[in-house]
This record gives structure tokens, C-alpha cells and sequence, in this order.
């Protein structure tokens, strides 16, 4: 069976260590943020695959691809905001790339591409989102 929690955690933990040797702020999925104008920050998200059976048999292995997501916010009142925004995805994208294996709890799992998708915005910020695909199999 394919622990998600633990594939949460091994993301995550990947994504913090980046920002914290950046001094960005990463907002953990599901906790609540009040921004500011004025504030860069990065939300994580897990988008978990379906888990699906490698073989016939009942204890054949099962093979799960999912999506981590990463919003990069950065002000649009900060001049150069945008341009910012899209360095800070490329450090993250540079951090999960293809090929980067993860672990937590006994649960592995590897990198399989990290996508900048197009930048998008809202009231205040520029939202620039990183799309990291990964694969599992128990």
C-alpha cells in the first residue's frame, strides 16, 4: 500500500530545504496564511494519483504518479515582482529534477519532471506555479 502521508512528508521536506537555505517562506498545504501585499511566499499542494496495480496478483505492487505543486506569490507592487517570481520557481524546479529520488518513512519516490506553468496573478500578486511530477511504487 502507498503511504501518502509519507509521500507528502518527503515532498515537503525537499521543498523546505530549499527554502530555508533561501530564506523563502514555504506555507505548508492546509495551514492558514493571512499575506500581505507586499509578501513573497510559496504554497505546497500534493495532487495524489490514483494507486494502481503493477500486476494480477493480490500482491503484486502498486505504482502511483502524482502531481506536487508549488505557487511561487510574489508582489506586483514590487517593481521586477514578476521576474522575480519566475527565479524563485527555478530554483525549486532546479531542486526537484528529473531523476531526484525522495524518501520518508520507507516510502521512496522519484522525480519525474518539473514544469513552470504559465504565471498567473490575483489582486496583489504574481502567481507563478511549479508543477513537479512524481512516481511511486510499493
Amino acid at each position: 500500500m502507498i503511504n501518502k502521508f509519507n509521500i507528502a512528508k518527503a515532498l515537503f521536506d525537499q521543498a523546505e530545504l530549499v527554502s530555508t537555505n533561501n530564506s523563502y517562506l514555504l506555507i505548508a498545504e492546509g495551514e492558514n496564511h493571512e499575506s500581505q501585499p507586499n509578501e513573497t511566499f510559496i504554497k505546497e499542494k500534493v495532487v495524489y494519483g490514483d494507486d494502481n496495480s503493477v500486476g494480477l496478483s493480490d500482491v503484486s505492487s502498486d505504482i502511483q504518479l502524482g502531481i506536487y505543486q508549488l505557487n511561487v506569490y510574489t508582489p506586483q507592487a514590487e517593481i521586477g515582482g514578476k521576474w522575480s517570481g519566475l527565479n524563485i520557481a527555478g530554483v525549486y524546479s532546479s531542486a526537484f529534477n528529473k531523476g531526484l529520488s525522495l524518501s520518508f518513512g520507507g516510502q521512496n519516490l522519484r522525480i519525474k519532471n518539473a514544469s513552470v506553468m504559465p504565471m498567473d496573478k490575483n489582486e496583489t500578486h504574481y502567481i507563478h506555479i511549479i508543477s513537479i511530477v512524481y512516481s511511486v511504487v510499493n
